[in-house]
């Protein structure tokens, strides 16, 4: 106890003497120079000094949504049997943890005894299968009502344009004339295919079928101009004319783009006999070398083509060119909606003279001609009808028909009992046929065989001398020789795929 006051006052005088020693180190601040106090500006110094401009407060804003019932509440899954109960107890059921207002019609019988099943079903799942596919009601939800009724209205928008059209189709005909059928023989075939216009009437077909859905109070109004068909009839009637309606547009909506490429081949003397297919043997690959590429060509007799580094086109170019000189006829690239007739027209109009008969007055012995001008089409005419599946699938009626002037026919009518009179008329070189063929969308079609012979006139001579007037036929040669030409047609389909 005695030694505490020994401790603190040694403990004082330590801390006395390091304060005496600490302030005896201290020195006297010295003067700091300052230079060119005289160029210093006090006013500019302050300015400088000053803080930034504060900025003015950003103003935030922020948007709530309006708070409607029932918009937080989490969404109720619904599991449940019910056997044979009534539609008023389970609609109870459910709109117990729904939250709705419920409102119905006086048509509606709440009795009617329903059986459902619930698995893990949402609101909208439940009221379909209870209201509509259970008991045949509509129903919707408006705000926080749950509306029930026994007829249901909808407009439904049609887009189709009010075209009516109508095809008809002629191949053939007769090959020996009228006139020599009265001795019992004939040479007639012909082919004729028509659509009237009542066929290809799409809105009054629509009518048709809706009135068939409809029931004897239901109440179905088409405007075809602006493409709206208006419904109201039961839930069940409407959704029949619904999924009518969705499958009938999707099926005309279907279009197909069509590249078409016809050529003339000029054979070559071994090739009298026509194109031989069965020679031909090409193959494609990629463009590494190494994989041959998927290529579907149907040829006749489905030959096998192959080429490398080259298209399907090309290679089929680089085959007939074997068999002889190759013209493009035309190259048409058409896009057809699906069940519609497209047709190409290339070449021009010839005009000739006709006599539709003859008149002969025997009192002033006079002779009268009934005459008229015609016009035939001379060149190449194309005429597609599709048919579009929806897996792919392309049907295609085709009627191509190649017209060309072979020359001109003496035709001599009797104007009297010893006198005639000679009328020329045009030989017309016809080269047509009708078939209907189903090809894969990207796939390829050839058809050919078309043969005919076509009178030209060939000029051989000296360049020089064989042009020189008078002389010239001295140093030229000229031949009328028969070429034979065959037709290929080289088609290609194309589905569009329109969003």
């Amino acid at each position: 106890m005695c030694c505490r006051p020994m401790i603190t006052l040694w403990l004082g005088a330590f801390l006395y003497m390091g304060t005496t020693f600490l302030g005896c180190t201290t020195h006297d601040p010295r003067p700091v120079p300052l230079e060119n106090m005289d160029e210093i500006k006090p006013g500019e110094v302050i300015e400088a000094q000053k803080p930034d401009a504060v900025p003015n407060p950003v103003t935030l804003q922020e948007t709530l949504a309006p708070i409607v019932k029932g918009s937080q509440l989490d969404p109720v899954i619904y599991t449940g049997v019910f056997n044979d109960v009534s539609l008023a107890e389970i609609l109870k059921v459910i709109l117990r943890e729904a939250d709705l207002n419920l409102s119905v019609a006086s048509e509606v019988d709440l009795t009617r005894r329903v059986t459902v099943h619930l698995q893990q079903t949402t609101l909208t799942e439940a009221l379909d299968m209870l209201v509509f596919r259970g008991a045949g009601y509509a129903w919707e939800i408006d705000g926080d009502s749950l509306l029930i009724n026994d007829h249901q209205e909808r407009i439904y928008q049609f887009d189709y344009l009010d075209l009516i059209g109508e095809t008809d189709i002629e191949i053939g005909g007769d090959m020996l004339a009228s006139s020599v059928e009265e001795s019992g023989v004939s040479g007639k075939y012909q082919l004729k295919a028509k659509r009237e216009s009542k066929e290809t009437d799409v809105w009054g077909n629509i009518q048709e079928t809706l009135d068939l859905f409809r029931s004897a109070n239901g109440i179905v109004r088409i405007n075809r101009n602006a493409g709206i068909i208006y419904m109201a009839d039961k839930p069940r009637r409407i959704n029949a004319m619904v999924n009518f309606l969705d499958a009938l547009i999707d099926s005309l909506h279907r279009q197909v783009f069509i590249e078409a490429r016809i050529m003339e081949v000029t054979l070559k003397k071994e090739s009298n006999y026509g194109i031989d297919w069965s020679s031909m043997s090409i193959a494609f690959t990629d463009a590494s070398g190494r994989v041959a590429d998927a290529f579907a060509l149907s040829i006749n007799g489905g030959s096998t083509v192959i080429k490398a580094s080259q298209t399907n086109f090309a290679a089929i170019m680089d085959f007939l060119e074997t068999q002889g000189d190759v013209t493009v006829v035309s190259n048409p690239h058409i896009s057809v909606m699906n069940g519609q007739s497209a047709i190409m027209t290339v070449g021009f109009q010839f005009p000739y003279g006709d006599v539709s008969g003859v008149d002969r007055d025997t009192y002033t012995n006079t002779t009268t001609y009934g005459t008229s001008i015609k016009r035939a089409i001379l060149g190449l005419q194309l005429g597609i009808t599709p048919q579009i599946s929806k897996d792919g699938i392309v049907i295609l009626n085709i009627v191509p028909t190649l017209t060309r002037i072979q020359g001109q026919e003496d035709v001599e009518l009797p104007t009297g009992s010893l006198t005639t009179e000679t009328v020329s008329n045009p030989i017309i070189d016809l080269q047509e046929f009708s078939t209907t063929v189903r090809v894969r969308e990207g796939n390829s079609i050839v058809l050919a065989g078309l043969i005919s012979q076509v009178r030209a006139v060939v000029e051989e001579g000296l360049p020089i001398l064989g042009s020189i007037p008078g002389l010239g036929a001295l140093f030229r040669h000229t031949e009328e020789v028969l070429e034979k030409k065959e037709l290929v047609i080289y088609l290609t389909p194309y589905v569009s795929q329109l969003q």
